[in-house]
């Protein structure tokens, strides 16, 4: 069985359905995935393995970091000249003129 979209099945040679496991939280793979790996956090989150679960999750990027639409799987911080005052955010805005990040 092919698994949909924000699905996966890492079991070869399964034809069941119900043998795809759903991508962690804000993240999604393409139709057809067969790891875990194939699931990629959306804009604004970074993918890491949960220290206490040992499940690979999606954080939300903290205030002054971003991960963008190109769908990095790490939060990057902004770069000089350019902020990101929430947390979640895809990309840092620019300075306006006469302040400083």
């Amino acid at each position: 069985t092919i698994c949909n979209a924000s699905t996966f099945n890492n079991v070869s040679g399964s034809m069941s359905e119900t043998a795809c496991i759903p991508c962690p939280n804000n993240s999604t793979s393409p139709t057809g995935s067969t790891h875990i790996t194939d699931c990629i956090c959306g804009p604004g989150f970074e993918i890491h393995q949960d220290a206490g679960t040992n499940n690979m999750i999606c954080s939300i990027c903290p205030a002054g970091t971003f991960s963008g639409v190109t769908v990095s799987p790490q939060c990057h911080a902004c770069a000089m000249g350019t902020f990101s005052n929430t947390s979640g955010a895809s990309a840092c805005a620019v300075c306006e003129a006469g302040q400083i990040s």
